[in-house]
This record gives C-alpha cells, sequence and structure tokens, in this order.
C-alpha cells in the first residue's frame, strides 16, 4: 500500500453527482479542508499501515479516505453520517464494517487533533437535518418545527433522560431523521406525507431506528409523535383532491389508505374512491 491517500476530488464529485451536497460552495470547502486534513497527518509523518493494523479489508485506501471526509464534513457543519458512508461506498452490511469504519476515524481523529491543537467537533442532529431538508419538499411550517424540536432535544440538559439519549443514547443523524418523520407523520400537509423508506432513501437512516427513536420520545414524554404502531396512521383516513381523468376540468374528492408518494401518482387513484 502506498503512503499517499488518494485524491480525494474523484470521491467527493461522485458524492456531489448524487446530490449529497446542497451548494458548489459545500463541496469546494468539503474538498478543500478534506485536502488540508491530509496535509496535517502527512505532516505528522504518522504510518498509515498502523492506522489500518493489518485488518483485513478488500480496499484500505477507502475507509481511510472516507475517515477524512467525514472529519472535513463536520468541520464545515455540514456532516455525513456514518451510514451514507457507507452507503457511498457500497461496503457490506454489518456492524464489522461499521465498528472498522469508526475506528479508522477515531485513529486519525487523534492524530488530527493532536497535530493541530484543536478539537474536531461531534456533529448535531439540526447539521444533518439542515442538510437533509434542502432535498425534501417539507413545507416552511414543518421545516421549521424540525428545528424547533432539535433544538430543544440538543439543549437538554446531560442528566436528563432526553440528554443521555442525545449524547449516547441514540445517534445524532438517527435523531435528525426520526424527528423530521414525526412531524411530517403529523402534518397534514400533502408536501409532507413521507414514509418511512421515503426518509430512510433520503438519509440512509434505517426505518427500524426511526421507529425505536419515536418510541423513546414516547417513553419521555416529549412531542406529540406517539408510540410507533405496525400500522401507521399517516396511511389511513386521508382524502385528496386530484384531478379527473374521466371528466376533463374537473376535480375529484378521493379517500385512500396509500399515502401519496410523489405529485405524479396524484391521477392514478381510482374513480371509484
Amino acid at each position: 500500500m502506498s503512503e499517499e491517500c488518494p485524491d480525494p476530488r474523484d470521491a467527493l464529485e461522485l458524492m456531489a453527482r448524487r446530490r449529497m451536497f446542497n451548494t458548489h460552495r459545500q463541496f469546494f470547502a468539503t474538498l478543500q479542508t478534506t485536502v488540508a486534513l491530509q496535509e496535517v497527518m502527512r505532516l505528522s509523518k504518522s504510518d498509515y499501515r498502523g492506522i489500518v493494523r493489518g485488518e483485513d479489508y478488500h480496499t484500505r485506501w477507502e475507509p481511510i479516505l472516507s475517515a477524512f471526509i467525514g472529519l472535513a464534513s463536520r468541520i464545515v457543519g455540514s456532516p455525513f453520517s456514518d451510514m451514507e458512508m457507507i452507503h457511498h461506498f457500497g461496503w457490506e452490511y454489518g456492524e464489522e464494517t461499521r465498528r472498522f469504519f469508526q475506528n479508522v476515524r477515531g485513529r486519525i481523529k487523534v492524530i488530527v487533533q493532536r497535530e493541530m491543537h484543536m478539537m474536531i467537533p461531534k456533529a448535531h442532529s439540526r447539521q444533518y437535518a439542515h442538510r437533509w431538508l434542502h432535498q425534501m419538499r417539507i413545507t416552511p411550517k414543518s421545516r421549521g418545527l424540525i428545528q424547533q424540536h432539535l433544538e430543544f432535544i440538543e439543549a437538554a440538559e446531560l442528566d436528563t433522560p432526553l440528554g443521555a439519549l442525545y449524547d449516547g443514547g441514540r445517534g445524532r443523524s438517527g435523531i435528525a431523521a426520526a424527528v423530521i418523520y414525526g412531524v411530517c407523520k403529523n402534518s397534514s400537509e400533502l408536501e409532507d406525507k413521507y414514509t418511512q423508506q421515503q426518509i430512510f432513501d433520503k438519509t440512509k437512516v434505517t426505518e427500524v431506528t426511526i421507529r425505536n427513536i419515536l418510541n423513546d420520545f414516547n417513553d419521555l414524554n416529549v412531542f406529540d409523535f406517539g408510540r410507533y404502531r405496525e400500522h401507521d396512521p399517516l396511511t389511513f383516513g386521508n382524502v385528496y383532491i386530484v384531478s379527473n381523468e374521466q371528466f376533463e376540468g374537473k376535480l375529484k374528492f378521493g379517500k385512500s389508505g396509500n399515502p401519496v408518494r410523489s405529485y405524479a401518482s396524484l391521477g392514478r387513484y381510482n374513480p371509484n374512491h
């Protein structure tokens, strides 16, 4: 293995093509910071082999490169979650892969902080949500509620149950995704009709994680999301106004048990509803 870490531009450009960045400025800031962290590592004369520690992995540069990108994204204030990086690089699922990536990132973080005499902050839920919400059609009112709820969680004292949940009980990206889903579930607006699968597609936070955190919120008696049930109340008893293909220029009132997945699906409801 070469002692020079690959240029991050190709990996970051692929992330940009997959719309993981909201703006070009965010892309360039992450690129420049990633390169700067690599230079700090080079000047420290640390051995990359010692960071990987001989673990058998199909390509050892990927977790190293992803660690630099992940740390850089924290510094610029638009963090990528572990699961976003795992999905982006197409690694195998499972705790072993995740632990390996986290261990590599932790070792690089220690070296960089020591050399730069600064702390790299942990990512906050609001930062994840801010980037994800730019890729979703959620209404301004719901966006405001999401930010308000996340600020409330982040302000919780460490010795409270909610503070403990935020500082170790659950992943902060998972908390952000659960709050987004909870607010959408309670909203009556068409634009806010996001299913757990659609939230996963945007955030890479699994449906199981979202459900568990919703139940945690319910147990702590915070918010009004309710406890997760197998049959999501969001998908029952919704009334929609849709275009009527049988009579041009007329509207049709319909009731459906299926959530609206996109504007394109509005005209495909059975006229007998």
